[in-house]
């Protein structure tokens, strides 16, 4: 199958000023009961019905639900219902905004496109239009919504603006500022940063959340992808112009909205921004205790993470380019350097530990060391990759066979999934049978593979049954019927990635006066400055913007560094994060899966099936068709649930 024909949705051609797209409506002729090979006189009746309805579609409303007074240089929110009142499903319906110059869009300038899938009869839906004012007055906003190539509806709208400032206030505390900002202070010559914003205790949940990012939704969909940068990307918010004050103003906003919910009651915002997120929903995502770390946990971390950054030499304080990413991989000194210079100085920070710790403590410091090793060394590859294997084999704790479990399955490196796999011949079983199996149903079939071959290799004969059921299941990345609240759905599992630096309130909860009486914080990229390396600790000009790291929404299965075009001033190589989202899927989209199967090889095993029987065939020494039936009659086992 070529690539193209694994696309959902076709690239769509670049809008002109003053241009305008026409989107066909697509009527399904399979649910009228028409078919290619002759219509009966019934079906010509049906063919005479859908005439009728095309000749007399009507026209999609337009009704604006919301449209605040804006703030100049505030983004604003306008709302707009979209309602089809036909008897039939329009498809691909699109609304075109024409801005006056003193608008903008975060990402389309003068011009701004939101496209729909499809409306159903008598559908009503509501677009979100994510606006800037720059300048006072009443400014016209004309939008135009095409549904067919004979279906347009017009609508003028204005933006009313004033100038009133903001007040929430972000201070840097001058008893707990870093080296680095003291640093700042003297060459600003000032000894705060201050910065004042409020919110009125009405303001509309909706107006204090980023909506979807329109950018990323028009990137083509891969319904089967086949490298990592074909993996659908998901985002906290519209991706950021590196314009620096502006995005620095942006950042300062975005972070006091999330602050003043988090101040009513911990983690609502993110339990906001879910609910309305529907591109965010079914994501691995953690609240209350279950995304706080221990604070005694939290110190250690610290400590491994700065004995970590001080053990970085020249390769990793230079902007992250192909060239140098590759160099790191393949130079062995390069490891050996950086793991020679941690052992040196971890060791005397465990000494202290089994000197003074109690046994709760020496526990919380090993599941430390692990966590920060792997945040930091993860995305590595190659040689760094392998010495990390061999460190968190030394390891003794099961937070550490877990992370081995991980590496073995993950890494695409032979060699350290065969050393990650013979240091998880001594730990216990229990530890890490979880990430096998869940890699065996993982929707991405190299990752099945590994944890088929992990299986084997481990001799875990107590695993056969999995085998053995996953036989019975169709291939995981593909959609299955669910029932939630007594309403069944389709939903697929599919793989998705998170650019780190980018989306550091999508994962973290912002830190309240920049950090004060925090244990650890990451300071947050703001796009228009250089993005610095890891071993200067994220550091930006402004210190009272970061984030907590001992509170953890979302946690990635594993990271790898991608290229990113026209990323300047931030390094051409810039770290995804990648995990598992379980979504919804429309009408359309469940169609070409369903032609996806259809065009699937007769008889031809499925990756998935084809690991899982290989599997068996090594770790029984025998032979059967490739049917859960037949091999759980050779075996004995008994059925599937019983």
């Amino acid at each position: 199958m070529s690539r193209d024909t694994q696309r959902l949705h076709d690239s769509r051609p670049a809008l002109g000023l003053g241009k305008i797209v026409l989107v066909c409506t697509v009527v399904t002729f399979a649910s009228l009961g028409l078919f290619a090979d002759g219509f009966s006189q019934e079906q010509e009746g049906k063919v005479g019905d859908l005439k009728t309805l095309i000749g007399d579609l009507k026209q999609v409303q337009l009704r604006l639900l919301e449209n605040p007074p804006a703030i100049i240089n505030q983004p604003t929110r306008i709302r707009i219902e979209v309602f089809n009142p036909n008897k039939v499903d329009l498809d691909k319906v699109s609304l075109f905004a024409r801005l006056p110059n003193g608008v903008e869009h975060a990402t389309r300038g003068q011009e701004l496109l939101t496209q729909l899938i499809s409306l159903e009869p008598n559908e009503k839906q509501e677009i979100d239009l994510i606006l800037t004012p720059r300048q006072n007055g009443k400014l016209p906003v004309e939008l135009t919504l095409i549904a067919a190539d004979k279906l347009t509806t017009n609508m003028k709208i204005e933006i009313a603006t004033e100038e009133r400032p903001l007040k929430v206030r972000f201070v840097l505390p001058s008893d707990e500022k870093s080296s680095v900002a003291k640093e700042l202070d003297e060459l600003l010559g000032k000894a705060e940063t201050h910065w004042v914003a409020t919110f009125d205790g009405s303001t509309p949940i909706r107006e204090l959340l980023p909506p979807v990012p329109q950018s990323l939704l028009t990137q083509a969909k891969y319904l089967v992808p086949s490298n990592l940068e074909q993996v659908t990307e998901v985002a906290f918010q519209e991706p950021v112009r590196p314009e620096r004050e502006k995005a620095l103003e942006h950042t300062r906003l975005i972070a006091s909205k999330i602050l003043h919910l988090h101040n009513k009651r911990p983690d609502s915002y993110m339990e906001e921004l879910i609910a309305h997120r529907s591109d965010l929903q079914g994501m691995p995502f953690v609240m209350g205790a279950a995304c706080r770390a221990h604070p005694e946990r939290m110190v250690h971390f610290t400590n491994v993470l700065q004995i970590v950054r001080g053990s970085m030499g020249g390769e990793f304080n230079q902007p992250l380019t192909s060239g140098i990413l590759a160099r790191r991989e393949t130079n062995e000194s390069i490891s050996d350097n950086f793991w020679q210079n941690f052992n040196q100085q971890l060791i005397p920070k465990i000494s202290e530990v089994d000197r003074k710790g109690r046994a709760k403590s020496k526990d919380l410091f090993r599941e430390a060391h692990v966590a920060a090793l792997m945040q930091v060394c993860g995305p590595e590859q190659g040689a760094m990759r392998r010495g990390l294997t061999r460190h968190v084999s030394g390891i003794a704790c099961a937070d550490s066979s877990r992370a081995l479990a991980k590496l073995a399955i993950f890494s695409p490196e032979e060699d350290v999934r065969r050393e990650a796999i013979d240091s998880l011949k001594v730990r216990k079983d229990r530890d890490y049978a979880d990430i096998l199996i869940e890699g065996l149903r993982y929707p991405w079939p190299d990752v099945a593979k590994r944890a088929a071959d992990a299986i084997v290799q481990l001799e875990r004969k107590d695993l056969i049954p999995v085998l053995v059921d996953l036989l019975d299941e169709t291939d995981p990345r593909l959609p299955r019927e669910i029932e939630e609240k007594g309403k069944k759905k389709q939903v697929v599992r599919e793989m998705v990635r998170v650019n780190h630096h980018r989306n550091c309130f999508l994962c973290h909860a912002p830190a309240q006066d920049g950090g004060a009486g925090e244990i650890l914080t990451g300071a947050v990229p703001i796009p228009g400055e250089p993005l610095p390396s890891f071993s200067d600790g994220y550091r930006n000009s402004t210190p009272e913007l970061a984030i907590r790291v001992d509170v953890t929404y979302l946690r990635q299965d594993f990271s790898v560094f991608l290229k990113v075009e026209n990323a300047n001033p931030w390094p051409e190589m810039q770290r995804f994060d990648f995990l598992v989202r379980t979504r919804e899927v429309g009408t359309d989209e469940l169609t070409a899966y369903r032609k996806l199967q259809d065009n699937a090889e007769e008889g031809v095993l499925n990756p998935y099936h084809r690991s899982a029987v290989q599997a068996l065939r090594d770790l029984t020494g025998r032979d059967a068709a490739p049917t859960a039936d037949a091999w759980r009659r050779i075996l004995k086992l008994p059925a599937r649930g019983a």
